[in-house]
C-alpha cells in the first residue's frame, strides 16, 4: 500500500463538481489541460473501459459543432415527423 499522502486525500475530500453552466474563464491552457487529461486518464478504470479517448474542441471549431448539431436535429426531426408505424 502507498505511503499516505494527507494534501492528496484532503483534496479528493473536499474536491466540488460544478455545474456546466456555472463554468467561466478563464479556460486551462493547453499544457494545463494535457496535465489534467492525463491526469484523468490514468484514473481507476474498475470497468476496463480503457483506453481513454478525449475530443478537446478550441473555441474556433464551436460554430461548425453547432452547424452540425443544428442539422442533424434538422435531419432527425424530419425522419421522424415522416415516419408511421407498420
Amino acid at each position: 500500500m502507498p505511503e499516505n499522502n494527507p494534501q492528496a486525500i484532503e483534496f479528493l475530500r473536499t474536491r466540488r463538481s460544478h455545474p456546466a453552466m456555472l463554468l467561466k474563464p478563464p479556460v486551462p491552457n493547453r499544457a494545463q489541460l494535457t496535465a489534467i487529461l492525463e491526469s484523468g486518464a490514468r484514473t481507476p478504470d474498475h470497468g476496463k473501459l480503457e483506453p481513454w479517448r478525449f475530443i478537446v474542441l478550441e473555441r474556433s471549431a464551436m460554430p461548425r459543432l453547432a452547424a452540425l448539431l443544428l442539422d442533424a436535429t434538422i435531419s432527425s426531426t424530419t425522419f421522424l415527423a415522416s415516419y408511421s408505424e407498420p
